[in-house]
């Protein structure tokens, strides 16, 4: 039977019962020739259909997603996807004979959607969960939500989901010249007001989510850096309807920036928690002003806004209310999304204060931690020069929307996580242990210049200047000249150290 490793294992698993019978060893390869070839004719015969031409055009073309025995796994790794791109390899595309096993119900497939700015129309799932992790509601329920999307839109296409219990609706939106980031902003505001919409009417569901959004790749130049995959969909699987499929609601990016899908941060239903450590609370009730003004006094008297020798003086803060309104021409009416936080017009303008003093006092080695801003925001903050506490996910939210557009000075983007050794008591070992090593960046100068003419402009307003243009709508910066990274995790130690081995071997051969 040594003729067997000449054969894949799906065609040895698929024969085995029909060649129970075969016993000679030439009857048994000629049978597996024979389903081999029948593999392959099935393979060729799968021709695009009209259904499988309209979803490719769509979705992601290169990465889907299969049901497996351990769950949804993605075609390819993040890994294999970065080197596959960047060595020119090509990334293999879904097969139309999956697609045909999909809607024969003999497989179940999954897709994202396209990122690229210039894909035009991309297919999005709403997925009305009941009876999951949590138990909670009922099919009956997912109909009757379903109904009243049904109400709001007339063209929405709903079908039953793959254990019979939940809803798939599917629409599509139009994002043109949308990247992908502002088009999974703009779906995570539509995903936040579905849950306000279900429990506004008390919809008997687990839980309600938008998936099917974009894959989002960063670029240095040519070279990928880094890609994050969207949130898997199930396909479509009913074929019968496909007119229902073509007539489905359309939406706009801009439809779902508009105040009819604002929500209150308390309205928002989240399902399962995202552990953040010492994160604050994103629903904040703030006392009436005369209480205020008390903790103010209080708070000043012992922290004075001053952290760790660093000092944020009064005309630096006089600028918040311009970058406040800065950020609402810059952005519009509908607030950045990090995660599950909203980014205020008052988180922006804070972060502009804080990058415009690390600008004037940076570190020697020329990182940002993350850590140095808490702290100095924290002090800020428990003095009463601020409204609102440190988050890391909306700082990094905030720098990747301003290096995205050019106003960010990237030394170098790469970082080191700390490393933390315990010993046998539990301990954290100090000898073994290392501290991280951050990016070094920072603001560029022709940004820096930009945010003090924004900074004049208020001062302008208040007769403190007469030579800078009242228009706030004029002050939106243009695109910057920096580039567009995010920060990657890398081993520096190693790699330093290889690189001053290396310059000293240089040395010693040129000796």
């Amino acid at each position: 039977m040594n003729l067997l490793k000449y054969y894949s294992v799906d065609a040895i698993e698929t024969s085995a019962l029909d060649a129970a019978n075969l016993t000679e060893d030439i009857a048994f390869r000629e049978y597996l020739d024979h389903k081999q070839r029948q593999r392959k004719l099935d393979r060729n015969l799968a021709k695009a259909t009209p259904e499988m031409k309209w979803l490719k055009e769509l979705i992601c073309p290169f990465v889907y997603g299969e049901k497996t025995p351990v769950g949804v796994r993605p075609s390819i790794t993040k890994e294999a996807f970065i080197g596959r791109w960047n060595m020119g390899l090509g990334l293999p595309s879904l097969p139309n004979y999956k697609l045909l096993d999909h809607f024969l119900g003999k497989e179940t497939l999954y897709y994202m959607a396209h990122g690229w700015e210039k894909a035009e129309r991309i297919l999005v799932m709403i997925d009305i969960d009941v009876l999951k992790a949590k138990g909670l509601g009922t099919p009956e329920g997912a109909r009757r939500f379903a109904q009243h999307l049904k109400a709001i839109w007339p063209d929405l296409y709903f079908e039953v989901s793959t254990n019979g219990k939940g809803i798939h609706g599917y629409l599509i939106l139009r994002k043109r010249w949308a990247d992908a980031k502002q088009t999974n902003a703009a779906l995570k505001r539509l995903e936040a007001w579905l849950r306000a919409e279900a429990k506004k009417v008390n919809a008997d569901i687990e839980e309600v989510e938008i998936k099917g959004t974009c894959l989002d790749m960063t670029f240095d130049g040519r070279l990928l850096q880094a890609v994050k995959y969207g949130v898997l969909a199930k396909l479509p699987r009913d074929v019968a309807r496909f007119s229902e499929w073509q007539e489905t609601t359309v939406l706009r990016v801009q439809d779902l920036e508009r105040s009819q899908f604002d929500v209150n941060e308390e309205e928002v239903v989240v399902s399962v928690p995202e552990p953040v450590s010492d994160e604050p609370e994103e629903v904040i009730k703030w006392p009436t002003p005369k209480a205020d003004a008390k903790i103010r006094k209080v708070k000043k008297a012992i922290v004075a806004g001053s952290v760790s020798g660093k000092f944020i003086n009064e005309d630096e803060l006089a600028a918040i209310p311009a970058f406040e309104r800065l950020y609402r021409e810059w952005v519009g009416p509908n607030d950045l999304m990090a995660r599950k936080f909203r980014i205020t017009a008052h988180d922006f303008a804070v972060m502009m204060v804080l990058l415009r003093h690390f600008k004037a006092q940076p570190n020697c080695d020329k990182t940002l931690p993350c850590r140095r801003a808490e702290e100095l925001w924290t002090g800020l903050y428990h003095a009463g020069d601020v409204d609102r506490g440190f988050c890391h996910h909306r700082w990094r939210r905030i720098r990747d929307f301003l290096s995205a557009r050019g106003h960010i000075d990237w030394t170098d983007h790469r970082y080191e996580p700390p490393c933390v050794v315990k010993d046998e008591n539990g301990k954290k070992d100090q000898k073994k242990s290392s501290r991280g090593i951050a990016c070094k960046w920072g603001i560029t100068e022709q940004y820096d210049h930009w945010l003090e003419r924004v900074s004049l402009t208020a001062a302008l307003k208040s007769g403190e200047a007469s030579f800078v243009d009242t228009g706030f709508r004029k002050l939106v910066p243009p695109q910057g000249n920096g580039k567009n990274l995010r920060p990657i995790s890398c081993q520096l130690r190693e790699l330093r150290f290889l690189q001053r081995a290396e310059a000293a071997c240089d040395l010693l051969y040129a000796a």
